[in-house]
């Protein structure tokens, strides 16, 4: 396996865990605006 893919499949689960904790915020802050 390329070093290349070695790094993705290193970095995948964090930028997804990044990506959702990022879409949860943003849901918040939108709550907390809409009040």
């Amino acid at each position: 396996m390329p070093a290349t893919e070695m790094e993705a499949v290193r970095l995948w689960p964090v930028a997804s865990i990044a990506r959702t904790f990022a879409s949860l915020y943003m849901t918040e802050f939108m709550d907390l605006l809409s009040v």
